[in-house]
């Protein structure tokens, strides 16, 4: 294979290496401080044009007498590359040593037939072309080692990242004649079809070869990405914003590309300029044009032109106060997870800490004016504490189009934006952007298109219907075809400090503090004088020769930094004063003419300090057990060095002690060993080992034994276990009686085998292909894929995971195997009052004003939820302390759960057929199958005042609030109580109800203490103000877009459109038949959400519980009634 290969490689030494025989590879990343300068010195020297270049972290691989193709070690080649990046700009370092290449060929995989061509070194940058040394491929690269081009044998550097090409030093004495840039390819044939992404195909042009994706996979053809995948970008901001400066901080964005919607999250933030910065919402803008969902025939999203790989710049004018910021995005599209580096720089409207920003939907025309340059301009609106302020953006963005067939001149394109979230979170110092996008072909063209050649260079063009408008820029004055600077020093409009100087330039003005006085010419103070220093009296007053500010020096014969000073103290030759290390030696200089310290032979050091020579090796079996071979760029081999935790010489390694090194076991102290007069650690009581590693002591000390079990030694653990007797089973803590496997009684179904199951250790039945259940019983497995007539003639087969299940059409609710029409259900609501359960529908009539379904004496309902599929609803008694259910007609009532302590909130998994309730008495979160079966604890920690619940099955979320009067809290966790966390801890006051927007993917809720109705995205992300006026809500849902709630302050339901800026609907009346506070209410739907989980076909394989989890998994929980090791078997298929 010779370069170029069509993929990116660096390439020290491109050849066939064999290192089953002999030879080893090593890399690593170093951020060593010592080896970074070093590189940064190098690299200054060779590359002039790079001041100031600072690597982050050095990449370093190492090929140590590697062999050749086949097994081939007679001769072994060692040689080095080294990596140096600062995340923008990287510079790569090829290193051979003098006998480092011994072999330049292998044997080749085709033997004689065709042998491998000699070694070749250089470069491939894929599509963009690569870059070769002289002697790569050819019979003269075996003088790597003596040839350079930095003029040090061996050594070879090279600038890659943001140039077009490889760059080379222009210094070097030995330098060979620069490479020459090999001609692009030309044709699918001649290697273009290699360029394009693994989902494109290549296609010939007169002038050349183009990559297009293959549909259903969309990009540039040299990226393509699968339609319906979530992306991630990745990356770094820095800059200055109203002279604070931003730092490198953390770009991270996921955008859900089925609808559009781009999450943007950037910290670390100051929090002085944080909350103003959530008016710079463009920078997050660009992801939603780059995944905008398509929304019309023949539009193309901005991934779909670019490919990801682009620059942007985007200049954000403010428009009623002139501040003005640039944003600068360089964007990297290949590789899984994109990247983007941008830059922010410039003035923005200071906002105050407590104000609320609302962006509002707008629109923006994106236009292709030229081969690779696509142009935006546009006005948005946004609210500071509900005040109007408007700003314009102007928006350039450059990429690489394929030259063989470029682009047309695109229809102008519109990018509509809408669900616009902005958020800074002061404790994390996080800027959150969320936007919802959409992209269609404009309507019209762009009357500015042709602007350019009228307007003056200092002037926009402002769009006017069909025609247009040139406005000179600001700093400009004139009619827009011709405009002429302003002076503002002359007219005195400048805004300059009075101790400062204007100085008018094209456009602009600068303002330079007057001698005497430092600032940025908008403020000016006074320099600081020697009056204003406080020196230590052996201090005096000396100016600064860099920057010619006062500071205090210390006098001859004394030291310190000025402010405080010491005498020097006197320094004794070691012939007067024995000073010199236990390895070292005083010994008399000719060349000083005195006497010093100097190390012994085998150690290295000043003499005050002398350590043990570092130990050459050649493989990890040269050094102690405790230490690792390792390359040394200082000595230039490899030596022993001892791991962390560990001192010595690298051949001999001893612990560190541990009240220097912190090493001990956690099941360990450190204590002080009168012995061995150190400090060593020791395992705690009820633990065995050296105290760095304590593993729990044998049964032989804790006598904890089943009465069915003997305490035996395991040789393999070295310590004693309990085994239970022949005839039971267990860990032998706990044993049963053991049954005997299907292998020695045949009880297998007739559809089963018996097979042996590692995880088990023993044989288990098993349902053959075809078939489900537990071994023991099989039945024909329900496939609508194999066998589509068990779907109801109103459903279909889809794909879930990896199963194919019946899914009911739009407009029939049901399994999939039963449909019936919702025509005839239509929605309602249902809410508790007193000992009764009331219905009433949206629209309440004289006809139909709603009613009582249910009464029952002496309970208090409290809590409330519905099972649209079995067209059930649940409820919480407090009083009864029980949870109960009935049809919806009220029917066939019974008690499900007794005992309680304090029932409150319950929600109902009518996809994995499970109900979920809070429990203020026991202070605990529970689940149960719907019909009480199955109980089981999720919480019981950590919870002050469970009231509500909710869950999103198809996510495989709940949420719940604490009623923490101390510290009010909104959490969530998997439905299988993992990853359990706190999503809204501020802002709190008695947060009663909460209700899921499936469509937002947001949780809202209703608070009696801050009379709030508030949404926030699952994540904590994006929180919005619905209504601020609420009385005394207690709970809360939503239906068609609108939230309904109920209020103990109100006989009746308010409601309020879901959207900004709304007003509170007409109250719902209340039907007869109630009394008392209202308390849960809940919708009954004409149809379920759609959506499963993986509990929704056969209980997710489970013989109890299935709880949904996370990313589409579940778990087979044991209810708090079972024995663990009875219930975590899965059925299997």
């Amino acid at each position: 294979m010779q370069l170029p290969v069509g993929r990116q490689i660096i390439a020290p030494f491109f050849a066939d290496i064999d290192t089953r025989l002999s030879g080893n590879v090593y890399y690593r990343e170093s951020q060593d401080p010592s080896l970074r300068q070093k590189a940064a010195d190098q690299i200054g020297k060779h590359f002039p044009d790079s001041p100031g270049f600072q690597p982050w972290s050095l990449f370093i691989a190492t090929w140590d007498d590697v062999g050749y193709y086949s097994e081939q070690y007679d001769l072994t080649n060692t040689f080095q590359v080294v990596i140096a990046s600062d995340e923008t700009d990287s510079y790569v370092l090829f290193l051979y040593p003098s006998d480092g290449i011994t072999w330049i060929q292998s044997q080749g995989k085709e033997g004689a037939r065709r042998p491998d061509i000699p070694a070749q070194v250089g470069f491939d940058a894929g599509r963009l072309g690569y870059y070769v040394l002289p002697s790569s491929g050819e019979q003269d690269v075996r003088n790597l080692p003596s040839g350079s081009n930095v003029g040090k044998p061996g050594v070879y550097m090279f600038g890659v990242g943001r140039v077009d090409n490889v760059k080379v030093p222009n210094q070097g004495n030995a330098a060979p004649a620069p490479p020459a840039q090999v001609s692009a390819v030309r044709s699918c044939a001649e290697g273009g079809a290699d360029q394009c992404h693994a989902n494109a195909r290549c296609r010939d042009f007169d002038s050349g070869f183009c990559c297009f994706c293959t549909p259903p996979y969309y990009g540039n053809g040299l990226t393509c990405l699968e339609p319906g995948s979530p992306q991630r970008v990745n990356g770094k901001v820095a800059g200055v914003v109203n002279g604070v400066s931003i730092d490198k901080a953390n770009l991270h964005v996921y955008v859900v590309t089925v609808d559009g919607r781009a999450f943007t999250a950037i910290s670390i933030i100051p929090r002085s300029v944080g909350i103003a910065m959530l008016t710079t919402f463009p920078i997050g803008g660009i992801m939603g044009w780059l995944f905008a969902k398509i929304d019309s025939a023949g539009a193309r999203n901005g991934f779909m032109i670019t490919g990801g790989t682009f620059n942007r710049t985007a200049v954000i004018t403010y428009l009623a106060g002139g501040e003005s910021i640039t944003v600068n995005q360089q964007a990297f599209g290949e590789g899984p997870v994109m990247r983007m580096m941008t830059s922010v720089n410039g003035n923005i409207p200071n906002i105050a800490p407590s104000a609320e920003v609302v962006v509002k939907d707008y629109t923006e025309q994106y236009r292709r004016v030229a081969p690779g340059v696509i142009k935006s301009t546009a006005t948005h609106s946004y609210t500071v504490d509900r005040i109007p302020y408007h700003l314009k953006i102007e928006q350039t963005i450059t990429y690489k189009e394929c030259d063989a067939r470029p682009l047309s001149n695109l229809d102008s394109e519109q990018l509509s934006v809408s669900r616009i979230f902005v958020v800074f979170n002061e404790e994390e110092q996080m800027l959150r952007y969320a936007t919802a996008n959409k992209i269609s072909i404009g309507s019209g063209g762009d009357p500015c298109s042709e602007a350019s050649v009228r307007c003056d260079v200092n002037a926009k063009c402002k769009p006017e219907g069909t025609s247009y408008r040139c406005i000179c820029n600001e700093g400009y004055r004139g009619d827009g075809s011709r405009c002429q600077d302003v002076d503002e020093c002359a007219l005195k409009t400048d805004n300059c400090d009075e101790n400062a100087r204007c100085f008018n330039t094209d456009g602009a003005f600068q303002c330079r503090c007057l001698p005497g006085y430092r600032g940025d010419g908008l403020t000016c103070a006074s320099e600081m004088t020697c009056a204003d220093l406080s020196c230590d009296e052996r201090a005096r007053c000396v100016s600064d020769p860099r920057t010619g500010a006062p500071r205090c020096q210390c006098q001859e014969g004394y030291t310190g930094d000025g402010s405080y000073c010491e005498p020097e103290r006197l320094e004794f030759d070691c012939n007067d004063v024995d000073r010199c290390a236990d390895d070292a030696d005083c010994v008399f200089d000719n060349d000083t003419g005195r006497y010093g310290c100097v190390c012994r032979e085998g150690f290295s050091g000043d003499g005050n300090d002398c350590a043990a020579v570092a130990t050459t090796c050649r493989t990890s079996s040269d050094c102690s057990r405790e230490a690792d071979c390792l390359f040394d760029g200082h000595s230039g081999a490899y030596v022993c060095r001892c791991r962390e935790g560990f001192q010595g010489d690298g051949r001999r390694c001893e612990r560190k002690p541990c009240d220097v090194a912190r090493n001990c076991d956690r099941n360990a102290r450190c204590l002080y060993d009168d012995e061995r007069r150190g400090y060593q650690c020791s395992c705690n009581p009820g633990y065995r080992g050296d105290g760095y590693r304590c593993a729990p002591a044998g049964c032989d000390l804790n006598d904890n034994c089943d009465e069915n079990a003997q305490c035996v030694f395991d040789r393999r653990e070295r310590r004693y276990t309990c085994v239970c007797n022949e005839g039971f089973e267990g860990d032998g803590i706990s044993c049963t009686e053991s049954n005997l496997p299907c292998n020695q009684v045949n009880n297998c179904d007739i559809n089963a085998d018996c097979l042996y199951d590692p995880h088990y250790g023993s044989y288990q039945c098993s349902c053959r292909h075809g078939y489900t259940g537990d071994g023991y019983s099989c039945r024909i497995e329900a496939d609508c894929r194999r066998n589509p007539d068990i779907c109801d003639r109103n459903a279909k087969c889809e794909q879930h995971g990896t199963d194919y299940v019946c899914v009911c059409n739009s407009g029939f609710r049901g399994d999939g195997r039963k449909c019936g029409s919702t025509g005839e259900n239509p929605s309602y609501i249902m809410f508790t009052q007193g000992m009764s359960i009331m219905e009433v529908p949206f629209r309440p009539s004289s006809k139909n004003p709603g009613k009582q379904t249910i009464l029952i004496p002496g309970q208090t309902a409290i809590g409330i939820d519905v099972d649209c599929y079995s067209r059930y609803f649940y409820w919480t008694d407090v009083s009864g302390k029980t949870v109960s259910r009935a049809r919806l007609d009220g029917t066939d009532s019974e008690v499900l759960v007794h005992h309680l302590d304090s029932p409150e909130g319950v929600a109902i998994d009518w996809i994995g057929r499970n109900m979920f309730w809070t429990d203020s008495g026991s202070d605990t979160i529970e689940v149960a199958s719907l019909d009480g079966t199955n109980r089981k604890v999720l919480f019981d920690k950590e919870l002050v005042n469970p009231r509500a619940i909710v869950v999103d099955p198809m996510r495989g979320l709940i949420f719940w609030t604490d009623w923490n009067r101390k510290s009010p809290e909104i959490a969530s966790a998997g439905m299988d109580g993992s990853n359990r966390r706190v999503i809204v801890s501020e802002g709190l006051g008695l947060p009663n109800g909460l209700t899921i927007d499936y469509r937002a993917t947001q949780i809202c809720w209703a608070d009696a203490g801050t009379m709030h109705i508030e949404c926030v995205n699952y994540d904590g992300s994006g929180r919005r103000l619905v209504y601020k006026l609420a009385s005394y809500p207690f709970d809360i849902a939503l239906a068609d877009n609108v939230f309904y709630w109920t209020d103990w302050n109100m006989d009746s339901l308010p409601n309020i459109n879901n959207v900004a800026d709304s007003s509170p609907n007409e109250p719902l009346i209340l039907p007869p038949g109630g009394n008392g506070k209202l308390y849960g209410i809940g919708v009954v739907p004409n149809q379920c959400p759609r959506g499963s989980n993986a509990c929704s076909v056969n209980n997710g394989g489970c013989r109890y519980l299935c709880l949904p989890g996370l990313r589409g998994g579940r778990t087979c929980a044991c209810p708090d009634s079972v024995p663990e090791e009875e219930c975590n078997r899965v059925a299997r298929f």
